[in-house]
């Protein structure tokens, strides 16, 4: 019986050529990752809204009901999903358009945390044709997943009362609030 020549090397060998060959990849993935971290540098941001979001957010969690809370800078693939019936591909397209994009709010139920409504503050920035072409996506893709999306322009100062009439239009609840409660400048414009 003739013997290769792999018969003769021994087992020690295999072992610490394998052993070699794990070092050699562990270490060239460790100079990656270290070349990853060097090439990005992040910083936190100072907040988490601008501030039109945080005053809107504020007249929001004052007009509506304690039957609700809100959620801000939601992930629309978090709240609507694709209809599986288009196909694996299909759905992986439809669900890539929404994956990158988020809700200015969302009100969802206290008791169940079911979204009740999706709201967008349209300031300027919505006037471009590249963010009409994703509002009327977004719209689409709301009406189409039968969730209701309210839309406010951005202003100046709100007045809660035009904010309730917009919330109870589309079925949600709101706070007993009264003009008293509303900021002054608010009360002198009644």
């Amino acid at each position: 019986m003739a013997t290769s020549v792999i018969d003769l090397i021994p087992a020690s060998v295999y072992y610490i050529l394998g052993t070699g060959i794990a070092i050699v990849i562990a270490i060239n993935f460790m100079k990656l990752s270290v070349d990853v971290r060097a090439k990005f540098s992040y910083q936190q941001r100072d907040g988490l809204f601008t501030s039109a979001e945080r005053s809107f957010l504020q007249v929001l969690n004052k007009t509506l009901s304690d039957d609700y809370y809100v959620f801000g800078k939601v992930r629309i693939a978090d709240v609507i999903t694709p209809d599986k019936s288009v196909g694996r591909a299909n759905w992986w397209k439809a669900f890539n358009k929404i994956s990158m994009k988020h809700f200015d709010y969302v009100i969802c139920r206290k008791l169940d945390l079911k979204v009740m409504a999706a709201v967008e503050l349209d300031d300027s920035s919505h006037n471009t044709v590249k963010a009409k072409a994703r509002d009327e996506f977004v719209n689409a893709a709301c009406e189409s997943a039968e969730l209701k999306l309210l839309r406010f322009r951005v202003t100046r100062g709100y007045k809660y009362r035009d904010v309730a009439k917009v919330l109870t239009e589309n079925g949600l609840s709101i706070a007993d609030f009264s003009e008293a409660s509303a900021p002054r400048s608010e009360r002198e414009t009644a």
